[in-house]
């Protein structure tokens, strides 16, 4: 059984290290494309390089640089938050052993599980998550039928913000995984992905990139430009054309267009009709598009309300409380009629928009605006 298990991860760590060796090779990131041409040389497709948008757009590409958004997919092997992991031993808390992480410089991240399988190595290439929050790898492996299956890895990274002025980390178990029981050896390791949830969590993570067999082809990381506005060669060419028709390629969108654009990856319960969600369901605060969606400052807004009226993709996700009221108060503020009766100037969000602590101290504010039976005091204490 050893033998079989020790063969299994051989070949599993031999083909993702020659997918790591192989993407270096052809450049396929797009900030690694040749200057010669604004449309990239290595696919068919109508994306450009981002470095190409931030020639005209260099505000909106300054502010991007420090979004969570321009970080969200990384090779291990070009992460520092990988190297500062090895050496690391987590215990797993529902199981009789212990995880130790490993990292080469040519083929990153690995871990092993001296317990069950001695000194085998299982490569975790890909890195997914701005770090803000929380940090998860993900593995491409052939499954019995030679198909390709990502292991989402059981252990996770989350940011520990103790301490303001120091960026360290936990480790933990990934959501989802705790008291998941492993059905054959790789699933020690973690749960297995396919088909389209695979495909949505690369997806989710960058520009563009197409899963063939163990490898990402096209691929662009992180949620760049193109994610939102559609592929910009067509817009380029006439920019650089002088042509009429300057905005040719890319999308313009309603404010409903906007959300559900935004819930591709910010959740849409793409399994619930509007009639199932519940604002009593705790998992409602995860479906931020869901959540906005049953609103009345929503469907009452004629358009004016849409994800980008508080939150500027290109940017940091604001912390500033008044940042959120100012907006609010836009449409319910002086000399409105539609002011609040409990606090008409402050604390909108505490109220209507609380944040809930979802897992070890990360919270998403419930994005059904309401008026909430257990928020009557305006001014209680405990929310951000």
């Amino acid at each position: 059984m050893r033998s079989r298990v020790r063969n299994t991860l051989s070949i599993v760590a031999t083909i993702s290290l020659l997918a790591v060796v192989v993407r270096w090779y052809r450049g396929l990131d797009a900030g690694n494309l040749s200057d010669s041409s604004p449309i990239s040389t290595v696919t068919k497709s109508l994306y450009v390089a981002e470095r190409v948008c931030a020639e005209c757009h260099s505000d909106q590409a300054n502010d991007y640089r420090a979004s969570g958004h321009a970080n969200t997919f990384q090779l291990t092997a070009e992460s520092d938050v990988a190297r500062w992991l090895a050496g690391q031993t987590f215990n797993d808390p529902e199981r009789p052993y212990a995880y130790e992480y490993h990292f080469d410089e040519a083929s990153g991240l690995s871990v092993s599980i001296p317990k069950q399988f001695g000194d085998d190595h299982f490569q975790l290439p890909y890195l997914l998550g701005s770090g803000q929050n929380a940090i998860t790898f993900l593995s491409l492996n052939p499954d019995r039928l030679g198909d390709t299956i990502g292991i989402e890895h059981r252990v996770s990274l989350y940011s520990n913000k103790d301490d303001p002025n120091q960026h360290s980390w936990d480790l933990d178990l990934t959501p989802g995984h705790r008291a998941h029981r492993p059905t054959q050896e790789v699933e020690h390791f973690g749960k297995l992905l396919r088909g389209d949830k695979l495909t949505s969590c690369v997806g989710c993570h960058t520009t563009q990139g197409k899963i063939v067999r163990q490898q990402i082809e096209n691929l662009s990381p992180h949620v760049g430009c193109q994610n939102c506005h559609g592929p910009a060669g067509e817009h380029v060419t006439a920019m650089k054309n002088d042509t009429e028709d300057a905005y040719t390629g890319l999308t313009q969108q309603s404010a409903r267009e906007e959300v559900e654009m935004c819930g591709r990856c910010h959740r849409l319960a793409h399994s619930e009709s509007s009639a199932d969600v519940s604002p009593n369901d705790i998992r409602i605060v995860r479906f931020q598009s869901v959540g906005l969606l049953q609103s009345r400052c929503f469907s009452e807004s004629e358009g004016r309300l849409r994800c980008t009226t508080c939150h500027d993709p290109h940017q940091a996700v604001s912390r500033d409380a008044a940042h959120y009221v100012e907006r609010c108060l836009s449409c319910h503020g002086e000399p409105n009629p539609t002011r609040c009766p409990v606090s008409p100037k402050t604390n909108c969000i505490q109220c209507h928009m609380p944040a809930i602590d979802i897992h070890r101290g990360i919270k998403f504010h419930d994005h059904w605006i309401r008026v909430r039976a257990d928020r009557s005091d305006a001014t209680q204490a405990g929310d951000e």
